[in-house]
């Protein structure tokens, strides 16, 4: 006759089953957490990566016509619509005729005006208050992004205005000061991100 089984070994192994699985399920949980933080710091960076992009090419551009963007455009200066001037930085017939044979782009590899991951690129020129610019006043690019979801703003605001948070704004004049600002303060919003201008004459 073979010995019976005892009950109690059945018991504990299942215990130490559901264990094994409980533990399982704790560290997959605590994965899943990290792998979802990282993957939305890569949407920040990715973000921060295509802003400064654009800064770059515009930098490039300055350079190479030799003066304040506005000023190389294929339109009168007094014409408030600015919406569509990057596309100044792909497409050659956007810029004056007297400052095209000094013209090296396109200065972007993506040709459009829309962000890899949220709205519609832009551009406007203001004062650092975003007042209109004079003759007498330092006059800014600004360049635009619509739909920016607040934590993704806050993320390029820490990284670009606050150096990583070394120097955290205040919170109440978080969305009006420094290079990155924001029109909106609801869930999402239009990023502004100043970049260098020219000096008032």
């Amino acid at each position: 006759m073979l010995p019976r089984p005892h009950p109690q070994r059945g018991a504990l192994f299942g215990l130490d089953a559901r264990l094994a699985l409980v533990v399982f399920g704790v560290v997959v949980l605590i994965a899943g957490y990290t792998a979802f933080g990282r993957l939305v710091s890569a949407k920040q960076v990715a973000l921060v990566g295509e802003l400064q992009g654009l800064e770059q090419a515009l930098a490039h551009y300055q350079a190479d016509l030799g003066t304040f963007f506005p000023f190389t455009l294929n339109k009168g200066i007094d014409d408030p619509e600015s919406a569509e001037d990057l596309a100044a930085l792909w497409d050659v017939s956007r810029v004056a005729p007297g400052f095209q044979a000094r013209w090296n782009g396109p200065y972007v590899a993506r040709e459009t005006l829309q962000s890899r991951q949220y709205g519609r690129y832009g551009l406007f020129y203001a004062q650092a208050n975003r007042e209109p610019c004079t003759e007498t006043t330092d006059c800014l690019l600004w360049l635009t992004l619509s739909r920016v979801p607040a934590a993704e703003w806050a993320e390029v605001n820490r990284l670009l205005d606050e150096a990583g948070g070394k120097y955290p704004e205040k919170a109440d004049e978080v969305t009006l000061q420094g290079r990155v600002q924001a029109d909106g303060t609801g869930a999402e919003r239009t990023l502004l991100l100043q970049l260098p201008g020219r000096e008032s004459r």
